[in-house]
């Protein structure tokens, strides 16, 4: 599933285990699923799933709270997996937003309980890729995607959904957001509780549901009254937005959000000065220090600067010495010239050689 950014505002204060007995135990998958993390806060990993399942391997029920934008979908089916495989009865709880890759997660349970005004959301697996690629390695890429899009399909169509697999893909396909009501109806949960929806709202890309802040700007088709529990799943959202925050107000209504957009811009600045390292050329400091500290340019519009700058140059060497070998008289030579003035002709052909040359480099565009 797509990348996605951690968000750890509330993370602190929401233990992964709680309401540990003999005979049951309640698991909080509350923000994004990652392969790892060093310092275990604001994200999900299985080690950690497999360790609380370790510690509850006596109990005959198991609850699953999530509230999750998803993340690794290799992390998410490992979750899935040890949740299917554990011999106590698994009731997943949907107590925000289970997106992604949370959604295979939730389709582990038994029985899969939304409140109103929660929200479930499948799309197709996608990856991020750097660097620089061949076509064969594109269409491997491709080729593993859809193989893991088969995977999902199969836990998807696993639950006693009246889904066909041709409508689970289409609705992969358009990136479908399903209220509690829209995932029973197509058999994606078994039951809406309670009458009183979860407290949510949308600010700009910002969702805030179940007291958590999830930055939705990497996924398609965000429903703008996503926190109407009674949203239509065909509504289209419009290019308009809505509460759009200056930085000082998201500095302070989402401090972990801020700093992570802030890092990302430290992120960018440092990968733009490498890249104005590697195009740097001798004689031409002036360009590249320009663009480090006052226009902000690229190192692609760089490199662009100092070919225009090279081409100038050679221009202008080029007509420079004409005017020099015009100058000396060296073109009134005579071609049958006295032995004492051979030298001077020599130097002269030299410089008109290089002249030519120039001339060729200009018109080739080398320069």
């Amino acid at each position: 599933m797509r990348k996605i950014k951690k968000n750890r505002s509330v993370l602190n204060s929401i233990p992964l285990v709680t309401n540990a007995t003999q005979k049951s135990i309640d698991i909080n998958i509350y923000g994004p699923v990652v392969d790892s993390s060093w310092w275990n806060e604001g994200v999900v990993t299985p080690k950690q799933i497999q360790d609380a399942l370790q510690s509850a391997s006596n109990v005959s029920q198991i609850n699953v709270h999530i509230n999750s934008p998803g993340g690794s979908v290799f992390s998410g089916q490992a979750i899935y997996n040890m949740l299917k495989q554990h011999p106590a009865n698994v009731t997943v709880y949907i107590d925000g937003l289970a997106a992604s890759i949370a959604s295979i997660i939730a389709m582990a349970g038994n029985k899969i309980v939304m409140p109103p005004g929660t929200m479930m959301m499948i799309h197709n697996p996608l990856v991020t890729m750097y660097g620089s690629y061949e076509a064969s390695e594109m269409r491997d890429t491709a080729d593993f995607l859809d193989k893991i899009k088969e995977s999902l399909v199969a836990t998807y169509t696993s639950r006693k959904t009246n889904k066909t697999k041709d409508e689970i893909i289409a609705l992969m396909d358009a990136t479908t957001w399903l209220t509690a009501q829209n995932a029973v109806d197509i058999g994606f949960a078994d039951e809406v509780e309670g009458s009183t929806p979860i407290t949510s709202n949308l600010s700009g890309k910002v969702l805030n549901i179940a007291g958590m802040a999830f930055n939705l700007e990497s996924f398609d088709n965000v429903p703008l009254n996503i926190a109407n529990s009674t949203m239509d799943t065909n509504e289209k959202p419009n290019n308009k937005e809505e509460n759009i925050l200056d930085l000082k107000e998201l500095q302070s209504k989402f401090p972990d959000l801020y700093n992570e957009i802030t890092a990302m811009g430290v992120t960018k600045e440092r990968n733009r000065m490498k890249a104005l390292d590697e195009v740097q050329i001798g004689g031409f400091e002036d360009i590249v220090n320009k663009a480090r500290y006052e226009t902000g340019a690229t190192a692609e519009q760089v490199a662009m600067q100092i070919i225009a700058a090279q081409k100038k140059e050679g221009t202008e060497y080029l007509k420079n010495r004409t005017e020099d070998v015009n100058d000396s008289k060296a073109n009134e030579v005579p071609s049958a010239a006295a032995p004492e003035n051979e030298a001077k002709a020599s130097e002269e052909k030299e410089v008109t050689g290089l002249l030519d040359r120039l001339a060729n480099m200009v018109k080739a565009g080398e320069i």
